[in-house]
């Protein structure tokens, strides 16, 4: 999964690469919960660009994800609403997408083509 959107976007400008415990930060989603969890921050703390992709175990965990999503993106929201009108233009066209057992969420500005890479990438596996 993370190899196609990574040549997908050989730019994942301003984001790096996080790990379990950027998931809990960002998200409160706790990476043993999941099958297969991919996350991309943001690079600097004053921007908003980032990734998620989480493979849930139990259809039932897709409610709680896409919950910790939309509380994050709209905590986002609030921190640059008063200052920062091209961050708030990204989060206002986030791209999110649930394929099967797998949500993808992006706030980039090359999120469209990082979904179509995803949902791509998901039918191959299938």
């Amino acid at each position: 999964m993370e190899t196609e959107l990574l040549a997908a976007s050989q730019n994942l400008s301003g984001m790096e690469k996080g790990d379990g415990k950027a998931l809990k930060r960002y998200y409160a989603l706790n990476i043993n919960d999941y099958q297969e969890a991919l996350i991309y921050v943001p690079a600097n703390y004053m921007d908003v660009p980032e990734l998620l992709v989480i493979k849930v175990v139990d259809p039932a965990q897709l409610d709680l994800v896409e919950e910790a999503v939309d509380t994050r993106n709209a905590m986002q929201q609030e921190s640059f609403g008063g200052y920062g009108p091209e961050q708030v233009a990204l989060l206002d066209n986030y791209e999110f997408k649930i394929v099967g057992n797998t949500l993808f969420y992006c706030v980039s500005p090359d999120a469209s083509t990082l979904k179509d890479t995803f949902v791509k990438s998901i039918k191959n596996n299938q």
